[in-house]
């Protein structure tokens, strides 16, 4: 197993050093043309149905972060889904300070190969805060309505998308085509592209963007500008 310094050196390179993007990309200003008839998704409050339909959601005794709550009683004790929407909202729109707890993560390294001496053959799993998941978990079902109602994302893309089989679709359709390929006696040439750490390497800078070009909602964007750094 690697040394603590050297999976802290590994991690810290990725997630600390900011990522810069091209700001003069000339696709920007296609999405920029591409975006201007959208409508601003209007969500400005969180009430006690988008916090029961979030917990509704979980799973009752998947692990916890540090905050060690069960989603068992988050989502049976239902007298106080009203005082977490009050609290949400307090903290989203920066009128109640966010602790370091709610951001802080408990990270468990699983190996990914027999290489165990090198930190890059290590996976991460994050137990985040449950309440930290709760949250999210709110904000993402209505950036997916806002994404859905506007057609904003990709028909190509697969995961992260509702009522499809996700990368099973994908595979199914590779599969048709090699298949063909080869009954057929065709010429085929295929790549695939695997980006090194792309979630966990992805600028912030531009995720902010991206979601002022889409017109999402802004408490959604102050929420994660706010805890993004921490």
């Amino acid at each position: 197993m690697p040394t603590k310094e050297a999976i802290q050196n590994f991690w810290t390179n990725i997630l600390t050093n900011p990522t810069p993007y091209n700001t003069e990309a000339t696709w920007i200003t296609e999405i920029e043309r591409s975006a201007i008839n959208i409508e601003r998704h209007q969500f400005e409050d969180i009430d006690v149905g988008n916090v029961r339909d979030a917990v509704r959601k979980t799973q009752n005794w998947k692990t916890p972060g540090i905050d060690k709550i069960q989603n068992y009683y988050l989502k049976y004790f239902t007298s106080a889904h009203k005082h977490i929407a009050q609290l949400f909202n307090r903290m989203v729109k920066g009128l109640e300070p966010i602790d370091s707890w709610f951001t802080t993560v408990h990270v468990i390294l699983i190996p990914k190969c027999d290489d165990t001496q090198d930190p890059k053959n290590w996976c991460p799993i994050a137990c985040l805060p449950s309440m930290y998941k709760l949250l999210t978990s709110i904000m993402a079902n209505e950036l997916y309505v806002h994404c859905d109602k506007n057609d904003i994302l990709a028909p190509e893309q697969r995961g992260c998308r509702r009522r499809v089989r996700g990368c099973k679709d994908h595979l199914m359709i590779n599969k048709s085509i090699l298949e063909d390929a080869h009954k057929c006696q065709k010429n085929l040439s295929m790549a695939w592209i695997d980006y090194r750490k792309a979630f966990d390497s992805m600028s912030h800078d531009w995720l902010l963007r991206i979601l002022d070009l889409y017109k999402c909602p802004p408490i959604i964007r102050s929420f994660l500008e706010m805890v993004m750094p921490t």
